[in-house]
C-alpha cells in the first residue's frame, strides 16, 4: 500500500500540469488566429499595393492589369455561369488525379517492404521516373487519350504517383527493424507485421506528400487544359492569350490560387484530424 501511494502524482503538481497544457492550446490558438490574420494582410498589402501602383502609372496596367479590372472581369465572367463549369472541370480533375496518385503511389510504396530484391531492383527506376519531366509528356498524353476529361487526369495522376511512391519508400527504409524482428519471435506471420507496423509507420511519410501532392495535380490538370481542351481554367487562360485578354488571363490565374488554397485547407484539416486519432502521429 505504502508503495502503491509513493507512486500517485501529488494532487498540486496533477492541478499544474493540468494548467499547463491548458495554457499551451490557448497559446496555439492565439498563435493560429495570429498567423491567420498575418497572411490577410499580406494579401490585403499586395493587392492594394498593385492597385496604387497601377492608378498612378508606376505598372503598365494593359500588361499587369490591376485588382478592380480583374474583379469587374470575374464578375462578367461568372454572371454568364461558363466561369462555374470551367472551375469545376478543373478541380475535378485535380482531385481525381491526386486521389488516384496518392492512393496508387502509396501503395506502391508499402510493396518495396515485401522483397528487398524487387525494392532494390526498381529503386534506380523510380529515380529516373521522378527526375522526368513528366510535364514534357502532356501533349503525348492528350494525343493518346483525346481532350476531353481522362487524359487531365491522366497527368495529374503521374505527377503525383512517383512522388508519393518514393516518400512512402523512404518510410519503409526508416522502419525499425528490431520491432519486426521482436514481432517475429512472438510468431507475428508477415501480413500481421504488415499491418500492425509497417502501414502505420508509414503514415507520416504518406502526409507529408499530401501538400506537395496536391499542387503538383492541380499543375497537371492546368497544364493539360492549356495545351488541348475545351473546358477548364487552363482553357481559360489559353483562350486568353490568343485574344491579349489580360484581365481574363489574371482572373483565370487567381482562381487557381484560390482553388489551391482550399484544397491545401482540406489537406490541413484532414491532416489535423489525423494527428488526434492516430496513435503514431501523436504519441502523447
Amino acid at each position: 500500500m505504502e508503495k502503491f501511494k509513493s507512486t500517485l502524482i501529488p494532487p498540486g503538481n496533477a492541478h499544474e500540469t493540468a494548467h499547463e497544457t491548458i495554457d499551451e492550446d490557448v497559446l496555439e490558438k492565439k498563435r493560429a488566429r495570429k498567423v491567420l490574420i498575418l497572411r490577410f494582410l499580406v494579401i490585403i498589402v499586395i493587392l492594394g499595393s498593385w492597385e496604387l501602383l497601377g492608378k498612378i502609372g508606376v505598372i503598365n496596367t494593359y500588361f499587369f492589369s490591376c485588382p478592380s479590372k480583374v474583379f469587374a472581369t470575374a464578375v462578367t465572367y461568372f454572371s454568364e455561369k461558363t466561369l462555374l463549369i470551367d472551375v469545376g472541370v478543373t478541380a475535378s480533375e485535380t482531385l481525381v488525379g491526386f486521389l488516384s496518385g496518392t492512393i496508387i503511389g502509396a501503395i506502391i510504396g508499402l510493396s518495396f517492404w515485401w522483397s528487398r530484391t524487387y525494392s532494390d531492383v526498381s529503386q534506380p527506376y523510380m529515380v529516373i521516373l521522378n527526375a522526368m519531366p513528366k510535364l514534357a509528356l502532356a501533349p503525348l498524353i492528350i494525343a493518346l487519350f483525346h481532350t476531353g476529361f481522362f487524359s487531365k487526369v491522366v497527368i495529374s495522376f503521374l505527377m503525383t504517383v512517383i512522388t508519393c511512391a518514393i516518400s512512402v519508400f523512404a518510410g519503409v527504409k526508416a522502419i525499425d527493424k528490431s520491432t519486426e524482428t521482436l514481432l517475429y519471435s512472438l510468431g507475428a506471420s508477415r501480413f500481421q507485421v504488415f499491418f500492425k507496423v509497417v502501414i502505420p509507420s508509414t503514415i507520416p511519410s504518406i502526409m507529408n506528400c499530401l501538400r506537395l501532392n496536391i499542387s503538383l495535380a492541380l499543375s497537371g490538370a492546368f497544364v493539360g487544359e492549356f495545351i488541348a481542351s475545351r473546358r477548364g481554367l487552363g482553357h481559360i487562360v489559353s483562350y486568353a492569350s490568343t485574344l491579349m485578354d489580360n484581365n481574363l488571363i489574371w482572373v483565370g490565374i487567381f482562381i487557381m490560387a484560390i482553388i489551391a488554397m482550399i484544397f491545401y485547407g482540406l489537406v490541413t484539416v484532414f491532416e489535423n484530424f489525423m494527428v488526434k486519432h492516430v496513435a503514431v502521429l501523436n504519441p502523447k
